[in-house]
């Protein structure tokens, strides 16, 4: 009887931290999602002001 409460209590120990395990994982993935997106974001500011910067350069090489 001892035993069988030992394995029953193991088992749910078990189930648990796979529970625990499993939440962290699909925390993780927002997570990762969330900073993928901010940075091709930042990426695409940088390009933006990039271009912008030249297309001054330009107008002001054009006007000099």
């Amino acid at each position: 009887m001892l035993l069988e409460g030992n394995l029953v209590a193991g088992q749910e120990a078990l189930h648990d931290w796979v529970v625990e395990l499993t939440d962290s994982v699909k925390v993780s993935k927002v997570a990762l999602y969330t900073t993928q997106t901010s940075l091709l974001e930042a990426r695409n500011a940088i390009r933006n002001h990039r271009q912008e910067l030249l297309n001054n350069q330009q107008q002001l090489i054009a006007f000099g």
